[in-house]
């Protein structure tokens, strides 16, 4: 099935629809593209929609509401910072030194380890970090002992 490209509505430049929703999908992924489109439709929404939550009874129930509950936008704040604060403790950062130094990302500072663990990657066929490890471990033990000295071998072919 070939892959039909579309014009954004609003910078016209051609893009590819996201396959979950190309029937509706009328701007591509810039974000000035999806400020732009989503001010067109609010706007639509309330020409086609003028009287909705206005008029002086809204106004007046909103009034009464606030009255009611005057600590709402207190209690808002509040719980807001409670479940940041809850969702970041609960978070732990692969990237602070010494994390855990089973994990990949602490054994490949350079660009000539990160290639031997990709090449690992594609000799295990796998993109899982546990996996990509297991072969690494066996490319080493493997390495070593093919690395090591035969007996009568020249000093000059020792591993260091």
């Amino acid at each position: 099935m070939p892959i039909l490209k579309r014009a954004c509505a609003v910078c016209d430049k051609s893009f590819i629809p996201n396959k979950f929703a190309s029937a509706r999908q009328t701007v591509c992924t810039a974000p000035g593209c999806h400020r732009s489109a989503k001010k067109t439709r609010q706007a639509d929404w309330q020409a086609r929609n003028p009287e909705y939550f206005r008029g002086p009874e809204n106004v007046e129930r909103v009034r009464q509401w606030l009255q009611q509950n005057p600590d709402w936008r207190k209690k808002q704040h509040t719980a807001r910072a409670a479940r940041q604060a809850k969702s970041s403790s609960r978070a732990k950062s692969c990237n602070t030194a010494g994390a855990d130094p089973k994990r990949l990302q602490d054994l490949a500072p350079d660009a000539q380890t990160a290639l031997l663990v990709g090449l690992a990657a594609v000799i295990s066929g796998s993109v899982l970090q546990d996996e990509v490890h297991g072969t690494i471990l066996e490319c080493l033990r493997r390495g070593g002992e093919l690395l090591r000295p035969m007996p009568g071998a020249p000093a000059s072919f020792t591993f260091k």
